[in-house]
Parts: C-alpha cells; sequence; structure tokens
C-alpha cells in the first residue's frame, strides 16, 4: 500500500496546474502555503461528508460525571479525541451532540462514527480524488482562473464517483432473497429448478 504525506497530496494537485513541486510547504513561498492551507481546510469536510470505510470506527463512548446540565439527558459521554460526524449508535439510542460531549439516557453506547485519518493512512483512490479537489480549489481561490477551476472540479468529481465505488467494496450489500410474502402479493412464484415448458 502507498504512504502518502501532505506534501506528497500537495504536489499532486501542483502538477495538476503544472507547476513544479516543491520540498516543503513551509519555506516554498506563497503557493506552497496556500496549498497547506488548503488542505487543512479541505480534508475534514471531504472526509466527514462522505461514508468512507477507511474512515470509520467504532468505539464505546465513556460516561463523564457530573450528568448534563439537561433534565431531558441522564448521562453525559466523552466522544473520541478524532471524532468528527456520528453516522449511528449499537443499541440505537436517542442522543445529543453538544461540542465534544454526547448527551444521552444511555449509559452503554458503542459508536460508529467518521473519524480523521492520518494522510498517510489516505487510500490511493481518495488521494487522486482529494488531490483534485485542492487543485480546483488553488485555481479558483489563488489563480483566479474559474474556467480551470471548474474544468478540474468536473475532473475531481468524476473521480469521486469512481473513489466512492472503490471505497464501498469494503462494505458489500449482500443481495436480498426473494420474498415470499411479495411473491404471494404479485400472484407468482419463482422456483430455479423447474425446468422450462415445451411448446405443444
Amino acid at each position: 500500500m502507498t504512504t502518502w504525506s501532505k506534501l506528497d497530496i500537495c504536489n499532486l494537485a501542483f502538477n495538476k496546474l503544472n507547476k513544479n513541486a516543491v520540498d516543503d510547504l513551509v519555506n516554498s513561498g506563497e503557493f506552497a502555503d496556500s496549498a497547506s492551507r488548503a488542505f487543512d481546510l479541505l480534508l475534514p469536510s471531504a472526509i466527514s461528508s462522505k461514508s468512507w470505510r477507511f474512515a470509520v470506527k467504532i468505539q464505546q463512548l465513556s460516561v463523564l460525571i457530573p450528568p448534563p446540565p439537561v433534565a431531558r439527558w441522564k448521562y453525559q459521554l466523552q466522544l473520541p479525541a478524532d471524532y468528527l460526524s456520528a453516522i449511528r449508535t449499537f443499541p440505537t439510542v436517542d442522543f445529543q451532540i453538544y461540542q465534544d460531549k454526547m448527551y444521552s439516557n444511555n449509559n452503554t453506547i458503542d459508536l460508529e462514527y467518521r473519524f480523521m485519518p492520518d494522510p498517510t493512512h489516505l487510500p490511493s483512490y481518495f488521494v487522486h480524488y482529494f488531490s483534485l479537489l485542492i487543485a480546483a480549489w488553488f485555481a479558483d481561490a489563488v489563480a483566479e482562473n474559474a474556467a480551470l477551476s471548474e474544468k478540474l472540479m468536473n475532473e475531481a468529481l468524476m473521480q469521486l464517483g469512481e473513489a466512492l465505488f472503490t471505497d464501498s467494496q469494503s462494505h458489500p450489500i449482500h443481495a436480498m432473497g426473494l420474498n415470499p410474502l411479495i411473491q404471494a402479493r404479485w400472484g407468482y412464484w419463482y422456483d430455479w429448478d423447474i425446468p422450462p415448458v415445451s411448446g405443444t
């Protein structure tokens, strides 16, 4: 598996903009500084806006003392330090997020959530999409080239579809079996072992 760094990803964006790669993002001028800031700005939203399987965890939450200052809720639980957004809880319960805390009436909760992965753990299919996103932002905000920004954004959206498809392979959806109630409703029954009926 290829290991990526923030510098690698920004240099991919520079490549799409026909700009030279840099050796670091701190001492390489205004463009490098802008790319670094774009990376930090765009990555959290790029991760949290989709259910990327590589950026999903399940963790049991710790109960905090004292209880919430709101009468509706009995328990205050600590969200993980790398928490970005909630997906679901086990068991399914009502809850409310306040800053880095979860309020609930259940004190035993496993939370499935999106987290911020280290750039070195980002898969190549996401890196390809994200570098295009940075390039599109850069073309608009820094280079002020609306036509190039639109072209790169369209390319990013195409890559997003491919990336989401690839990512979904780690969370396969099994085909639903035939439902007898549905079959009865529509007045038919499939039996794949019945041979075809010969003509008369």
